[in-house]
């Protein structure tokens, strides 16, 4: 029977990716709580369990007097029966029998052990998906509560809030999707997972993974500022002369940076290149315009082109002068 309490254990530890150790811990504490409830009057109880052969063992700490005349004493005669070399005033372990411990406070013990798990667990998963926060993982939508999207992860599920999910984005039950854990908070019903489908840092993930160059270091992403499900603009800069790093981000015909927007329902990404220079930076960032020149006051850029060109300048909506402006970090006044 002992044997067979290890091996549940160790089968629980894989399946939940409960530590052996944490889940002894709390099958002890649950057993020493449902004891105190049995016998509230019997004294400083703990309970051992042995890692290896499951053995469990009820102990009550005791000083050692004379003549004891309450549970947390033992007199010196019964203390020596249990070690020879007992001395006053000393505390040992003496040893209950577990059956004295019965079916009604074992079930009470298991009752406890249920619970301790599923903090645990909670516990087990918090810790892991703290570690994850800034980093891209793979889900599937598993349900749709409200404005809230629930993704299924390796372990555990978070959820995408309506403000952090794309904008007329399709979402449904299945559905596979890369996703930026934004934060993990710790709430009476576990963590909460909060993941992200509008962080830039998404974009810089997929631009990563689909593109060598960037993943190798030898093209850098400078910025990234998203209007997500509408557009993207990127800016990018290259160590090597001999290497374009506009055209590598967009790949021969286009399929590099399409397989990065089909990630991210269709959004139009612009690749830029980077300037240290303000003037070249905010003429590349306003793209496909073409600049007549760019004159900058303080944070204050005034940028002249042709009439024909403002309609490109400004983008639908104002997109493409609004993600400029904040790519470049500069007020841009189109003349």
């Amino acid at each position: 029977m002992t044997n067979e309490l290890i091996e549940a254990i160790e089968e629980f530890e894989k399946l939940k990716g409960i530590p052996k150790e944490m889940i002894i811990s709390s099958l002890e504490d649950a057993i020493r709580i449902a004891y105190k409830k049995k016998f509230p009057n019997s004294g400083d109880i703990f309970v051992n369990i042995n890692k290896e052969t499951g053995e469990i063992k009820i102990f009550r700490r005791a000083k050692v007097v004379e003549s004891a005349h309450s549970v947390k004493e033992i007199s010196i005669k019964e203390a020596k029966n249990i070690k020879d070399n007992a001395q006053i005033d000393e505390t040992i372990d003496v040893e209950i029998l577990p059956d004295k411990l019965g079916f009604v406070a074992m079930q009470v013990a298991k009752q406890i052990l249920v619970q301790k798990i599923v903090s645990l667990e909670r516990d087990v998963i918090y810790d892991e998906f703290k570690d994850k926060i800034g980093k891209v993982l793979t889900g599937k939508v598993s349900r749709i509560i409200g404005s809230n999207i629930y993704v299924k992860l390796e372990k555990g599920e978070g959820r995408i809030p309506q403000g952090l999910r794309i904008p007329n984005e399709e979402y449904y039950v299945g559905k596979e999707l890369k996703v930026y854990v934004l934060d993990v908070l710790k709430t009476s019903r576990g963590p909460d997972i909060i993941l992200s489908r509008i962080d830039a840092n998404l974009l810089k993930y997929l631009l990563q993974r689909e593109i060598p160059e960037i993943n190798d270091g030898i093209v850098e992403i400078k910025g990234i500022v998203r209007e997500p499900g509408k557009r993207a603009k990127v800016a990018v800069h290259s160590y090597k002369s001999d290497v374009d790093p506009v055209g590598a981000c967009i790949g021969t015909k286009g399929v590099r940076i399409t397989n990065i927007s089909k990630e991210l329902s269709d959004e139009k990404i612009d690749i830029i290149r980077w300037s240290d220079n303000p003037k070249e930076y905010i003429k590349y960032a306003l793209s496909p315009a073409k600049i007549s020149r760019v004159e900058i006051f303080d944070k204050k850029a005034v940028v002249y082109l042709p009439a024909d060109q403002i309609p490109l300048a400004i983008g639908k909506e104002g997109i493409n002068v609004k993600l400029a402006s904040k790519l470049t970090g500069y007020s841009i006044e189109l003349k």
